[in-house]
């Protein structure tokens, strides 16, 4: 179960993403970075006490190639999530050289 989450895609992707979180019952919003050529999209559930499925956040990235997403979890609930994701195909950031890291989820806990 995850508090909120933060995905990093290509430049005009994001809002392909915000569409599918609002279209499952998320809340998202979009940052365009057209300098750097990227998207970020926000995403949570309203109200912000109730905790997202990993399933819907999977849903919600699609087949979109992201560069990154970050989840915010409960520390109780770290390596659940971590797990559930992974199973659905998001694996655990991973660095490949000083300069490159493969596209992963890093897991980062609020309390």
């Amino acid at each position: 179960m995850i508090e909120a989450a933060k995905a990093i895609v290509g430049n005009g992707e994001g809002k392909e993403v915000e569409e599918r979180a609002i279209a499952v019952g998320l809340r998202a919003s979009t940052e365009p970075y057209p300098e750097d050529g990227l998207d970020e999209v926000l995403v949570w559930t309203e109200p912000e006490a109730e905790l997202l499925e990993e399933s819907l956040l999977v849903q919600t990235i699609g087949q979109v190639g992201y560069f990154e997403v970050q989840i915010f979890v409960p520390d109780h609930l770290l390596t659940e999530a971590k797990a559930k994701l992974q199973e659905l195909g998001i694996p655990t950031a991973q660095q490949l050289s000083e300069t490159g890291w493969t596209p992963g989820a890093t897991y980062e806990t609020r309390y």
